[in-house]
């Protein structure tokens, strides 16, 4: 099983939760994709600073076994990476289709994220995971009823739907 120190333990906990909480929130009106492109920048980012900082972790506690759930995840990121690499359409496959960013780096980059939260919470630490929620979903709530009530104080160039919240889709 994958260990790492309580204080490591801690401090990825921490990190997970505020790059989930970053990925949600994350828009940049300059470029033509505000929504999309900065949430793939902050998952990359954050993603392989907690995947360093983890493997770092592992080889110093020398801790190098698996548990079924992350040989899957590992056998999972596997696959992505040869179907990625195997299709003529590579660009696409790794970095997704234009204004969605689907590709396998960014499913990489959320086996990573599980595989980190695998190793750092247990049950007692779910309160944490609850209150950032909490925040994150009252957040959207707030903003929601602003863009409803035509008080939205960002310069959304949506077309169909003036309604749409920070994840960019207005389904």
């Amino acid at each position: 099983m994958i260990l790492l120190s309580k204080e490591q333990t801690q401090k990825t906990r921490w990190l997970l939760l505020i790059t989930g909480t970053l990925v949600t929130f994350a828009f940049w009106f300059p470029l033509e994709d505000p929504i999309n492109i900065p949430k793939m920048f902050v998952l990359l980012t954050f993603a392989a600073w907690l995947l360093g900082s983890t493997l770092v972790s592992v080889f110093y506690h020398r801790s190098h076994t698996f548990s079924p759930g992350q040989w899957a995840l590992l056998a999972f990121c596997a696959g992505l990476i040869i179907a990625g690499i195997l299709t003529d359409v590579r660009y696409t496959a790794f970095f997704g289709a234009s204004h969605r960013n689907t590709g396998v780096l960014s499913y990489l980059a959320l086996a990573i994220l599980m595989v980190v939260a695998m190793v750092s919470f247990e049950q007692r630490d779910i309160h944490q995971l609850r209150f950032a929620l909490l925040i994150v979903g009252g957040l959207s709530t707030v903003y929601g009823i602003l863009q409803t009530s035509g008080n939205d104080p960002f310069n959304w160039h949506a077309l169909y739907n003036p309604v749409f919240g920070t994840v960019g889709n207005p389904d």
